[in-house]
């Protein structure tokens, strides 16, 4: 038993050097803006824009590993880039947000751009503008003709959902698109406590599927963090002093590591009551391994 732990481990090992992330080394905050510091919030940079399919796109065709048919399903959901052809994305949609993306692949790519997600905190401030108790990220007047939202109809396509090219309403005081509206956006936080589900993290910003009221700037989602949707996407954020959280590699192990484990002391545990025999329990440890890493352990 020892042995296979190790093997599963090292295996673990093996999938997240090959996924490591080649830094494209961006030194220019270019199309970003400067958050003043506030309420005990350092000042940040923030993109003005929802990260585009093009963007994205950039970030793939740099780090191969990343792409569709590499990418490991257990990191970024069964709909990963849904819509796209191979590793392009639909035509004419260029300067879409990039949606179906999970929280890892989010984070992967703001590490690329020398970035971070914003902090729930972060993109709060950055939504509001200098004002404290606005709904959304003009005011409070009606959304109708400033965002993108309540889109959904029965034959909405989900595959290629109705975003709207980035910045096709008016910014904020800050000067930043979309804050309300379009997709939701994976913010750095996650849920304190994991449900039976498993990890969670933060969604800002309501989108295009929603209604009125849930696009109020108050209101705070969450989703699987290995798993992404039609209504999600991301911005990003840098840091003034460059500091950055736990890197995307670490906390992809760690939470692969933590996953696989309790599957396997659950074969084993089976096993060793006699509720399994050697042949079934190695069949559960390959369907236990070869989801997450793309190996066969036998």
């Amino acid at each position: 038993m020892k042995n296979r732990k190790k093997i599963y481990n090292t295996i673990i090992f093996v999938m997240v050097i090959m996924l490591r992330i080649s830094n494209s080394n961006a030194d220019v905050p270019e199309n970003m803006v400067l958050i003043p510091a506030k309420n005990g919030i350092n000042e940040f940079y923030i993109d003005k824009y929802e990260i585009t399919n093009a963007e994205y796109k950039d970030f793939i065709d740099a780090n191969p590993l990343w792409q569709k048919e590499n990418v490991l399903k257990s990191i970024v959901g069964e709909t990963y880039l849904w819509g796209w052809q191979g590793n392009m994305y639909p035509k004419g949609r260029a300067n879409h947000p990039v949606v179906n993306i999970s929280w890892f692949a989010a984070k992967a790519y703001a590490e690329w751009v020398g970035k971070e997600l914003p902090t729930q905190a972060q993109w709060e401030l950055a939504a509001r503008g200098t004002t404290h108790n606005n709904k959304y990220a003009w005011g409070d007047t009606d959304p109708k003709d400033k965002a993108n939202y309540d889109r959904y109809t029965p034959k909405v396509c989900f595959r290629i959902p109705p975003t709207e090219v980035v910045g096709s309403y008016h910014p904020n005081e800050y000067g930043l698109y979309d804050m309300t509206g379009n997709i939701e956006e994976w913010c750095l936080d996650r849920l304190d406590v994991d449900d039976i589900h498993g990890r969670y993290h933060i969604l800002r910003g309501g989108s295009w599927f929603d209604t009125a009221e849930e696009l109020e700037i108050s209101r705070i989602n969450q989703h699987p963090s290995n798993d992404g949707m039609s209504t999600v996407g991301f911005r990003c954020v840098l840091v003034i002093d460059g500091t950055l959280t736990t890197d995307v590699l670490s906390d992809m192990t760690s939470w692969l590591s933590a996953k696989m484990q309790i599957c396997f002391d659950n074969a084993c545990h089976s096993l060793y009551n006699g509720h399994i025999n050697k042949a079934r329990f190695e069949a559960r440890v390959d369907r236990l391994i070869h989801p997450k890493t793309n190996f066969h352990l036998y």
